[in-house]
């Protein structure tokens, strides 16, 4: 199996959900605590759905490196769907020198979850140097989009969230169980993903 590493390079500067949202599911009325739910409680909570879908929710740039390009079919799956775009897709050629593969020479699927690239019709990946980790470079978009765009029970899970560990005081008791376990568990159920496979390549 080939080792493939991914990595944020631009992370959003938004959450799906706003503070004033979280405090009209969980009935909070007071603002003392208004700094607390947005420095701690909607980004815990973002990133724990993120982590159990293995998703990307509002739109970021994530960057995916390889030692080389997929055998066979040659299709290369990104985690984090959903795919929106791939912003630049590099490889080190033999010599050391990085080449830009041109859009024209792949073809991107962001229709399929995951998404996915392969090479157009009647091309093939060029031959990288498997000497180095990072010998293919690829940066790619991936996200629902703005806040807007996040559908609405995942936004409503992260909700739940925030409201369970307000409820508790910390985000140390973390541990789902219950009634909001089921609750959560029914909002997110059907959008969890698996994590592409690259035994393959």
């Amino acid at each position: 199996m080939l080792e493939i590493t991914t990595k944020l390079v631009t992370a959003p500067t938004t959450y799906p959900v706003t503070v004033n949202e979280v405090k009209a599911f969980a009935r909070i009325t007071e603002t003392a605590d208004d700094s607390r739910l947005a420095a701690v409680f909607i980004p815990a909570a973002t990133e724990y759905v993120e982590a159990s879908l293995k998703r990307q929710l509002i739109t970021a740039t994530w960057r995916l490196t390889a030692r080389r390009f997929p055998c066979g079919l040659g299709i290369i799956e990104f985690p984090n769907p959903p795919l929106i775009s791939i912003s630049s897709l590099n490889y080190v050629d033999s010599a050391g020198t990085t080449q830009l593969v041109a859009a024209a020479d792949y073809q991107v699927d962001i229709d399929s979850e995951p998404g996915r690239v392969a090479p157009a019709s009647g091309e093939s990946w060029p031959e990288a140097d498997s000497e180095r980790f990072d010998a293919v470079i690829i940066q790619y978009l991936c996200g629902y989009g703005i806040e807007s765009a996040v559908p609405a029970h995942i936004k409503l899970a992260i909700m739940v969230l925030c409201k369970h560990w307000y409820d508790r005081g910390s985000i140390d008791n973390a541990a789902l169980s219950g009634a909001t376990r089921h609750s959560f568990d029914a909002l997110i159920g059907k959008e969890r993903i698996e994590p592409p496979n690259y035994e393959d390549w």
